[in-house]
């Protein structure tokens, strides 16, 4: 009987031993690149017939799991033996070189080369977890974006850690018949990612990154087999092995332009921060924090004065959480969602709730900026104000352009309807790439400053509309230039002596540390390069109230000493225009033609200076 009983167990045992290897709900192991026997459709042996004995020893010490010298100290037995293969051997990344054969329970032969190279490339184990690799043989951290796995889920920890069987089946191929990863179950909008990874925004916003059905295929870098950025999903910028740094597909914005260069998103932003002058967000070498845009990390401002400058695309955006939303000035759209920022009392905010918060994060109290300008084209004010936090900060500036609150004037007859002296702007109306029908923000421009249209300010250029484009945007060129003006001597300044609007007027402001409300109304913060000391030393301007002032300076080496304007102040009695007749003049509000007959007149030759008292 006993012999019998013996007999019949070892048939049963024989019997499974010969059924091929099979998942519960597919092919199984027999037809997939597990199966390492003499019939595998890959990588080989040319003697072995047992499916299974590539990764199971039924009797004996197990052999050697891995060609590294010390096993990956915290990963699992099972973590192990994928390992045995998957550490650039038998399954060598398609790029790299093949070491000798490992010293498997089989030999194998090549083709060798299909799979992952994951211990080749760093994988994260043990408590660091900071390898190519999704980390494996770590207990995760449940709480803000992880969470546990429900009881139906089709992953499982080992021994409460996070294995390679965690999130691979290696009995099984095709659970996700798309990509044929041996992933635990489809991973279609990455529903195995999701399985753990409970992500701020993602599911409620929505990101568009993960509703979008625009065109994402191999051609574009997708890795998966699935064709649009929704199905794609986290994998659209990141990859579980093989990585960059945060397991990203690229290092830092190379990730981002994947798309956003006109072929799966619309605007093309390649070209707009390849731009002359911009955030050069490919140019950030490494130095960036990758948590800095996650709420995590070190905050900005910068503390450090001799870190260095940089910025990268999530600086500005969450990817996580950016959607489709419109905004009206100071409130963030959806581009900006969920990013981290300063506020105007330079308070850390999580998330920003305005434009400016996020602007301040380097250009507010960052003490790495730097004290030059950066080209020819930009202005060397009077008063120097490095933080733009206390430039707009409407508590204090005396001057300003409304991007915290309404300017301080209620006398701005040039603005362009609808916008009146209540509105507010963003600091993107002015700094934002350039081409019509582009990408929005200030991601590059061909002007200088990252400004969205030409602005002048080299002293002697003529006016014209597009010189002073950007300003012409907002203010009504013909009400600027009218005698009516609240300044009624602007064509005298702008059109005739060619002087630039910057020569007078700061485009952001004056803070309160740096000016008053009596020398810097109206954004005055004179232009060093264009604008002088008198022979009294002064170099200032003197508001009279409303529509009145006076002005010490010297321009175009001729002396101003307290000249006003306003209905109590004479003219400057002394108006400089080449004359079409070839002289020039220094008249007052007669024509060209009468001035250059009263210098005929006058017996005065051409090309010499006339000089004539003005009309009154």
């Amino acid at each position: 009987m006993r012999a019998a009983l013996t007999t019949a167990t070892v048939l049963a045992l024989v019997a499974l031993w010969s059924v091929p290897a099979r998942g519960e709900d597919g092919a199984g192991v027999l037809l997939s690149k597990h199966n390492l026997s003499r019939t595998g459709p890959g990588s080989r042996s040319n003697t072995e017939t047992q499916v299974c004995r590539a990764c199971h020893v039924p009797h004996g010490p197990p052999p050697p799991l891995s060609r590294a010298p010390v096993a990956p100290p915290g990963a699992g037995r099972g973590s192990q033996v994928c390992l045995g293969c998957h550490d650039g051997t038998v399954a060598a990344s398609p790029n790299g070189s093949l070491p000798p054969a490992p010293a498997l329970a089989i030999p194998v032969l090549p083709p060798r080369g299909f799979g992952t190279d994951i211990l080749g490339l760093d994988v994260g184990v043990g408590a660091s977890g900071l390898g190519r690799s999704h980390p494996i043989g770590v207990t995760p951290s449940l709480g803000r974006n992880l969470r546990a796995l429900g009881l139906t889920s089709a992953l499982s920890l080992r021994q409460d850690r996070v294995e390679c069987a965690t999130c691979h089946d290696p009995h099984e191929e095709a659970r996700d018949p798309v990509t044929r990863k041996f992933l635990a179950r489809d991973n279609r909008a990455s529903g195995l990612c999701l399985e753990c990874h409970d992500l701020d925004y993602w599911a409620y916003n929505p990101s568009v990154h993960q509703t979008s059905q625009k065109r994402y295929d191999p051609s574009d870098g997708a890795h998966t087999g699935y064709s649009t950025v929704a199905d794609n999903g986290c994998e659209s910028c990141h990859r579980p092995h093989n990585a960059a740094p945060s397991l990203l597909k690229k290092p830092g914005a190379a990730v981002c332009l994947d798309c956003h260069q006109g072929r799966v998103a619309a605007k093309d932003l390649r070209g707009a921060v390849l731009a002359p002058y911009g955030h050069p967000v490919l140019a950030e070498n490494g130095v960036h924090d990758p948590t800095e845009g996650t709420g995590r990390g070190p905050p900005l401002p910068e503390l450090n004065p001799g870190s260095p400058r940089h910025v990268t695309c999530v600086d500005c955006h969450n990817p996580h959480a950016v959607y489709s939303r419109q905004a009206e000035a100071p409130f963030v759209s959806g581009a900006l969602a969920n990013v981290r920022g300063i506020t105007l009392a330079g308070e850390p905010v999580d998330p920003a709730r305005y434009e400016y918060e996020l602007c301040f994060k380097c250009h507010g109290d960052s003490r790495n900026q730097t004290g030059a300008r950066r080209s020819l084209f930009q202005r060397l004010p009077a008063s120097p104000e490095p933080n733009l936090r206390l430039t707009f900060d409407v508590r204090s500036a005396p001057s300003f352009h409304p991007i915290e609150g309404p300017g301080r004037s209620h006398d701005v007859p040039s603005l362009i309807p609808p916008l009146s002296n209540r509105s507010m702007i963003y600091c993107s109306d002015c700094h934002s790439s350039d081409a019509a029908g582009g990408p929005r923000g200030p991601h590059g421009s061909a002007y200088p400053g990252l400004l969205e249209r030409p602005l002048a300010m080299l002293d002697h250029t003529p006016e014209s509309p597009q010189a002073y484009a950007l300003c012409y945007k907002c203010h009504d060129r013909a009400a600027v230039l009218s005698p009516s003006s609240p300044f009624p001597t602007h064509t005298l300044h702008v059109v005739r002596a060619a002087t630039p609007c910057t020569a007078c007027h700061d485009p952001h402001g004056v803070s309160a540390r740096q000016g008053n409300a009596s020398n810097n109304a109206h954004l005055i913060n004179f232009d060093t390069r264009i604008v002088g000391r008198n022979q009294r030393g002064l170099r200032e301007y003197a508001s009279q109230g409303p529509r009145s002032g006076r002005c010490s300076s010297s321009c175009h080496g001729k002396d101003h000493d307290e000249v006003g304007y306003g209905p109590r102040e004479r003219p400057d009695p002394w108006d400089r225009r080449q004359l079409a007749c070839g002289y020039v003049a220094l008249a007052g509000p007669l024509g060209p033609q009468a001035s250059c007959l009263r210098l005929r007149s006058a017996g005065r030759p051409p090309g010499t200076a006339g000089i004539l008292p003005a009309a009154t």
